[in-house]
């Protein structure tokens, strides 16, 4: 499983993103690889879990200067301190992306389980 932010800035860049990672992935000769993409940013899933409102302002579209200005810099203890308030479950609700890759992650993990 391979994660990247998509950078995308509008709904136009999103799409255009989603249609090259179709195409890379139709490509690859290992067809077991899956890449998923934040969108824009894996900033705009923290912000899900922590301000719905805020995600919803931004339709979104949270990028790291919207996060720092919110939530501070990226620091480990600042980063821990956030997520000891994160919502996994509203997170997922407001953020389709995010909830497609954590459904993903629980389908490997329960692969994995049962191959062992």
């Amino acid at each position: 499983m391979v994660l990247i932010d998509t950078d995308a800035r509008n709904l136009e860049q999103l799409t255009t993103f989603r249609e090259n990672i179709e195409q890379l992935q139709d490509n690859l000769i290992k067809k077991n690889v899956q890449i998923y993409g934040a969108n824009p940013e894996i900033e705009s899933w923290i912000v899900a879990g922590l301000d719905e409102n805020l995600y919803r302002q931004f339709e979104g579209l949270i990028q790291k200067e919207v996060y720092i200005e919110y939530f501070g810099p990226s620091t480990i203890d600042n980063t821990r301190q956030l997520m000891r308030k994160f919502n996994i479950a509203q997170a997922m609700q407001v953020s389709p992306d995010l909830a497609e890759f954590v459904g993903a992650l629980r389908q490997y993990a329960f692969i994995e389980s049962a191959n062992n």
